[in-house]
């Protein structure tokens, strides 16, 4: 069994201390672009691939990024205090086997399919120290460890490549079909060996293909938590719907903690660093404004990071052959509404139609989070201050407000940042007056516009009369 940590003991095996500041997290899982040189030689299908690899290879952590990172390495740190008291104690169980658990905490990262879940993943690795051996004491030589292991599941059709991608090389080798018992035993002693102190279970929802996708996946997950080692699996929401009608034995080992990974908002410093990067990675060929342009590259992309990349490669890849080869926000949109992004584009409308309505909740599950707002409980008070952009009611007045005209929008803006006259003349008015429908459309109307739309959305009447007190009722 896992011993009782002392915690006023200095911590044997990796110090992990120094990556509990998110600012630290932040600056080691930052990956900023790498420039592309001109190529005028290549054809398009060459640039959009070499351009696609670019803009692949840039990470900019969120807050809320960071926040998890964080937290995995505490999980980490706290099971390391736990299951390695000491370098006496982690010896002994080398040579005389690891110690039984009970199995190891679950914890599901779930989002949006092209959030960025993997991407995090990947950051976590990055962050992680670089040291892969140590010395117990001066009596043993070096031993090589690994501190997480991760396994994308995708490729593994069985089981069994499941256990024999986490073994040991040398025992999978000579085991040609890995019984399960076994390999579980075996896992538990290897993980031991090597100090994992994190399973990053990535890649699942290619195994929900057949109806018994869902008894697979579970009792695969069951089993790789039996070595005891803490189990990070990463989960599109239509996975996480599957899994929540399993039996409630398997969900309450499964799904007792959860994390999910939103969208960055269209206003947040991160999704206008991200643009920044990509402005960097190609800037003979990408032609935006990261600060002006990014609330439309949000709307066409619904916030996804995969989605924002493919706006910019497909733009450049099914551009007329007869323009320069430069992508701007002109053909950016000429592509948005193409058949190029048709599919790209229904879930994007489709995200924007559910933050209104629940009307697509039952067709679109992909779409809608499994756990609703129980989420909020999970996550901290800094999170939860960013998330506050992703509010049904903000998204659905961007995903409006988006469809104006930039010239519209500019005036929407000073009027918002200012006006004092023009405020007072229009909380003077005694109800909304519609849009007319000849003439041009005037800044009181996008103002009274704006209002209406501000008030449907918050299910109220704009300028509704009060209703009769006692000294105004008829008589």
């Amino acid at each position: 069994m896992i011993s009782s940590p002392n915690l006023m003991e200095p911590v044997w095996g990796v110090d992990l201390e120094d990556l509990n500041k998110p600012e630290v997290v932040r600056q080691r899982a930052f990956r900023g672009a790498q420039t592309l040189p001109e190529m005028p030689g290549l054809s398009m299908e060459q640039q959009a691939l070499a351009l696609d690899s670019a803009l692949q290879s840039i990470y900019v952590p969120t807050d809320q990024g960071c926040d998890i990172l964080v937290r995995c390495i505490q999980r980490m740190q706290a099971f390391q205090r736990a299951r390695y008291p000491d370098a006496k104690t982690y010896v002994g169980h080398i040579y005389g086997g690891a110690p039984q658990t009970d199995g190891g905490q679950f914890t599901c990262l779930t989002g949006l399919a092209g959030v960025g879940k993997s991407a995090l993943m990947d950051a976590l690795e990055r962050v992680l120290p670089s040291t892969r051996k140590i010395t117990p004491n001066t009596a043993d030589s070096d031993i090589e460890i690994d501190l997480i292991r991760r396994l994308k599941v995708a490729s593994k059709s069985t089981d069994g490549m499941v256990f024999r991608a986490l073994a040991n090389p040398l025992y999978a080798a000579e085991s040609e079909k890995l019984n399960r018992s076994l390999a579980i035993e075996h896992l538990t002693q290897w993980f031991y060996n090597r100090l994992v102190l994190l399973l990053v279970i990535d890649e699942m929802q290619f195994l929900t293909q057949s109806l018994t996708a869902n008894t697979r996946i579970a009792q695969l997950l069951m089993a790789l938590g039996y070595p005891g080692v803490p189990v990070f699996y990463v989960a599109n929401y239509s996975l996480v719907h599957r899994l929540a009608g399993r039996p409630q034995e398997e969900r309450q080992r499964l799904l007792p903690d959860a994390i999910v990974l939103l969208p960055d908002g269209p206003e947040s410093s991160s999704w206008c660093a991200l643009l920044e990067e990509y402005v960097r990675a190609a800037p003979h060929i990408i032609r935006i404004d990261p600060v002006r342009d990014a609330a439309t590259l949000h709307a066409y992309s619904g916030g996804l990071r995969r989605l924002l990349r493919q706006l910019f490669v497909k733009t450049l890849q099914y551009e007329n052959p007869s323009c320069d080869g430069r992508i701007t926000m002109a053909r950016i949109g000429e592509l948005y509404a193409s058949h190029h992004y048709v599919n790209q584009r229904m879930d994007v409308e489709a995200m924007a139609s559910l933050s209104m309505s629940p009307l697509l909740a039952a067709s679109r599950r992909d779409l809608v989070c499994p756990f609703g707002d129980q989420a909020d409980k999970h996550t901290s008070k800094r999170q939860r201050t960013t998330q506050t952009v992703t509010t049904p009611t903000r998204a659905a007045l961007h995903m409006l407000e988006s469809t104006l005209s930039p010239t519209a929008r500019d005036t929407l803006k000073d009027l918002r940042a200012g006006g004092q006259a023009v405020a007072d003349k229009t909380r003077a008015k005694a109800s909304v007056q519609p849009l007319r429908r000849k003439g041009a459309v005037t800044a009181d109307d996008l103002l009274a516009g704006a209002k209406a739309v501000r008030a449907m959305i918050d299910g109220k009447t704009p300028n509704a009369p009060e209703p009769p007190g006692p000294e105004n009722k008829d008589g």
